[in-house]
This record gives C-alpha cells, structure tokens and sequence, in this order.
C-alpha cells in the first residue's frame, strides 16, 4: 500500500481523536504511523501491516496508559468541580479557567465574567462546558 494512505488513515484519525476523546483513534494514528514507515521504506504490504499492528501495540501497551493518567484523560473526572474564570465567557466564544492547576477552554450557555467562579457541568472534547457557581456548597 502506498505510504500516503496510511498517512491519510492516520490524519483522520487524528482528528476523530479530538472530536471523540477517549486515545483510541490515537493507537490507530499510531498503527498508521508503523503502516507509513514500513511502506515508505518499500517494506510489502504484509510487513506494512505487521508493522502497523506492532505500533498498536507498542502504543496500546506503553503510552495509553500513560496519557490516560494525564489532564486530559482525568478530566471526566473534573465534572462538579469549582472553576475559576481567567478569560470571561462571552457565549458563543470561549473563554478560560484554571481548575487543579490546570488551564482548560471553557464553554457556557451564559456570559461568565473573568474572576468569577463556575461549577463544571460536562465535558465536550477538548473544553469544560460550566454554568455560574452561586456558592451553594460543594
């Protein structure tokens, strides 16, 4: 198989990865990876194949883990916790919060000022969705 289609395989599931987070398009970005090199070193295409599901499993074996321990695979954790705003929420634009130390993009069906506090109600791929914090407990 031609290199430039394991790297289109790879593209669009780069981009599945953002829209439908979870690393799991990411081990197929990976497999696609191994697939491109083994073709563009003239490998055939049963080595090309070989080598795509070695990348699989490297990734799925070594780095999942690690990235799923990481911000962004914790982060359906962070559902009901406090944020705080550092860049006012102007719906339809995003704004920003830090919550844990982290820096996140956040969204809201309401403007949001900066230095306010929001309590985060769900997570859509790569940004928090929040609604306003009354100060209600925790």
């Amino acid at each position: 198989m031609d290199w430039t289609i394991w790297l289109l395989i790879g593209a669009v599931a780069a981009v599945l990865e953002i829209i439908l987070p979870g690393f799991y398009m990411l081990s197929i970005t990976a497999s696609a990876i191994g697939g491109t090199l083994a073709s563009a070193l003239g490998f055939p295409i049963i080595a090309q194949f070989a080598m795509a599901l070695v990348f699989l499993i490297l990734f799925t074996v070594f780095l999942r883990p690690v990235l799923s321990k990481s911000a962004i695979g914790r982060k359906n954790r962070l559902i009901g916790k406090i944020v705080t705003i550092t860049k006012s929420i102007e719906p339809p634009d995003m704004g920003r919060g830090r919550v844990d130390g982290v820096e996140w993009l956040l969204s809201s069906d309401i403007p949001i000022k900066e230095g306010n506090k929001a309590r985060i109600d769900s997570v859509g791929g790569a940004h928090l969705h929040v609604e306003l914090y009354k100060g209600e407990e925790e």
